[in-house]
């Protein structure tokens, strides 16, 4: 998010965005601007005059340059258009996601096809100046002078603003292309092109993208919009661009753009309860000063060495895994909702796989981002909507559904336990622990099943009926099913990440089941940060330091963290697309179920 770049009046939108003497104005700007920039290339003097200009560049802040570098990304264009008042954001959102890919994509191509040599593989050390972590190959075009350029023509034809803001816009994109020139990355060549290559891709979007698509408007498309600024934030205030100067600045610039995605959400995205936002929000900022303090203890280096020893394969399989663990937890909750309403004489045809699993992944998606585990409280909420339930009946399922959670963990625990005291495998651990689930749950249901009892037939008050509600779930006829399935889906889910820190930490296969079984564990406490960050990767490490494990902390707590990534990602990205395509479930129209 250029600093340059000032939110603009909504109230002098265009009717239409360019007209076509400007059109061609433009494209005759990228035309010239591409004939400079294969003259100078063809000139065989670059280098002499790039010689010149550093020192130019030089009398300038070396942490200037490196900010309007990272200020020039691709997630930083999405991200500030993505959090723009509705009016402006509907009209430029799409266009700018039409120019980021294809610019993105175009400019890699090139790079790739034309292979021009950066400054540093030309000019020696004492000849070139060189800020960040140096650059070798595929100069031509310059990626952040595009993005500069495709963002100042959309908004420019978007948004039409003042003389004044036209002068800022203009000045944005030359100090960004001058920024790359600053910090060594790029000839001067390399940023001319880059900038034509902006322009033309600009055009592009505004003739392919005239209006906004229908899920892009309203209230629903201010809810996409400030998912992506939220994420946009995280990404640009996370991930290591390279310039170290601009660290303190690109963290600015994310929580900056997160704040600005829950202000949108506020003010225009119609939450039911804002509270819930600033929860979100007070969650990723504590994740965001939990990374800080972490980041500077991790060789990235040997972060990646560590990560080169998954394959790709490996990967693909363990996210086919996940996957898979979600759709048969997706399959346990039907199976418990059908044995409610068949006991109550309610019909079940309603009660269909995708209604369950669209519940599970919605639930997921709310316990993943919402802090201190209060996403729970979106089952009670989904269970009462799709499935006509009561208060009461839903939260005995929660309860019943985290109490196998628990039982499946901790029998997988004693099982691996005591399979590593005998020196065992991790084939025996998973037999042990399918005895011991099986056992434990007949023997939950059976007590639990006495307690309601005691009570009589006709519970009175709140505990007696809820106590009456876990009894009654799951029915004697699913009891079996629906607790193979739970044990299936957290079977799979732990092979997946226990063999992908098998892979990371150069451990054995039940070393690598027992590190994940203790990041699940971790994750559980209800004091943690946003999606269970920092306690996930806590547990790991705590078992893999009792294990032995020869990595030092902060490679154990990176791969950990890339592990966690996954699942997250994963589970995000398919409640994401549940919710955009299907959106919540409407209000149950049969009658609600009553516990007897």
């Amino acid at each position: 998010m250029s600093p340059a770049i000032s939110p603009v009046c909504e109230s002098r939108l265009p009717d239409a965005p360019l007209s076509r003497a400007m059109q061609l104005g433009f494209l005759s700007l990228a035309t010239l601007l591409l004939v400079l920039a294969l003259a100078v290339r063809g000139s065989g003097r670059e280098p002499l005059w790039l010689a010149q200009l550093q020192p130019t560049l030089a009398q300038f802040s070396p942490t200037l340059w490196s900010l309007l570098s990272v200020a020039g990304l691709g997630w930083a264009a999405l991200g500030f258009v993505s959090v723009q008042k509705p009016a402006l954001a509907e009209r430029l959102w799409p266009a700018s996601l039409f120019a980021l890919l294809l610019g993105g994509l175009l400019a890699q191509v090139l790079k790739k096809w034309i292979n021009a040599p950066r400054p540093p593989s030309v000019l020696d050390a004492g000849e070139l100046w060189v800020t960040g972590d140096p650059l070798y190959f595929n100069a031509m075009p310059s990626g952040h002078s595009a993005t500069a350029a495709t963002l100042v023509l959309l908004i420019w034809a978007l948004a039409r603003p003042p003389r004044w803001g036209q002068v800022l816009l203009i000045w944005a994109a030359v100090s960004v292309g001058l920024a790359r020139v600053g910090v060594g990355a790029h000839w001067a060549s390399d940023v001319l092109a880059g900038w034509a290559l902006g322009l033309v891709v600009g055009l592009l979007a505004l003739h392919a993208v005239p209006r906004a698509p229908r899920w892009m408007q309203g209230v629903r498309g201010v809810r996409g919009r400030a998912a992506v600024g939220l994420l946009s934030g995280c990404v640009l205030a996370l991930t290591p661009w390279g310039y170290p100067l601009a660290e303190a600045g690109q963290w600015l610039m994310g929580l900056c753009l997160i704040a600005a995605a829950g202000w949108q959400l506020w003010r225009h995205g119609q939450l039911a309860r804002p509270a819930a936002l600033l929860r979100v929000l007070l969650g990723l900022v504590l994740l965001l000063l939990l990374l800080a303090w972490a980041a500077p203890q991790i060789d990235l280096q040997q972060w990646r060495a560590t990560l080169a020893r998954v394959s790709a394969a490996d990967w693909l399989l363990a996210a086919l895994a996940l996957l898979l663990s979600l759709g048969l937890r997706g399959w346990r909750v039907q199976l418990e909702w059908r044995a409610r309403r068949e006991q109550s004489g309610l019909p079940t045809a309603s009660l269909s796989y995708g209604a369950s699993l669209r519940l599970l992944l919605l639930h997921t998606l709310a316990l993943n981002w919402a802090p201190l585990r209060s996403g729970e409280l979106g089952y009670l909420w989904l269970a009462q909507r799709q499935y006509g339930a009561t208060a009461g009946e839903a939260l005995a399922s929660l309860v019943w559904l985290r109490l196998q959670d628990l039982l499946v963990l901790a029998s997988l625990s004693l099982a691996a336990l005591l399979a590593w005291w005998l020196g065992q495998g991790a084939a025996l651990a998973l037999l042990i622990s399918a005895f011991l689930f099986l056992a434990g749950s007949a023997l939950l249901s059976a007590l639990l099943g006495r307690l309601a009892l005691q009570h009589g037939a006709a519970p009175s008050g709140r505990w007696q009926r809820l106590r009456g509600a876990l009894a009654q779930a799951p029915s004697q006829g699913a009891q079996r099913p629906i607790a193979l399935l739970s044990l299936a889906n957290w079977w799979l889910k732990l092979a997946a990440l226990g063999g992908l820190l098998m892979a990371l930490l150069d451990s054995s296969a039940l070393q690598g089941l027992l590190a994940a079984i203790g990041g699940e564990l971790g994750g559980m406490w209800p004091i943690q940060a946003t999606a269970g960050l920092g306690s996930y990767e806590a547990g790991v490490a705590g078992v893999a330091a009792w294990l032995g494990t020869e990595l030092a902390l902060p490679l154990i707590l990176a791969a950990a963290l890339a592990v966690h990534g996954l699942a997250l990602l994963l589970s995000t990205a398919a409640g994401l697309l549940v919710l955009l395509f299907y959106g919540l479930p409407a209000p149950a129209s049969a009658a609600t179920l009553r516990v007897a």
